[in-house]
């Protein structure tokens, strides 16, 4: 699964907040999203999230690698 968000570029002021929030909430085993998702809850396998910055725009995303087993049918 994967969600994302327009975002603005590399050079507006809200850039490296981003960076900071995709890299706590996503970057790692360590990071909130695979703790709380995965380790806790065991609702995915994997989950991410993370921006992308270049010039011009970008995108925040969040993605998730679903357990069949665990979805509502």
């Amino acid at each position: 699964m994967e969600l994302a968000w327009r975002v603005p570029g590399l050079l507006h002021e809200d850039t490296a907040a981003l960076e900071v929030l995709g890299t706590l909430m996503g970057s790692g085993r360590t990071s909130r999203l695979w703790r709380e998702v995965r380790e806790r809850k065991s609702l995915v396998h994997a989950v991410g999230a993370g921006a992308y910055t270049p010039v011009q725009g970008g995108i925040f995303y969040m993605s998730a690698e679903c357990d069949p087993d665990k979805r509502v049918a």
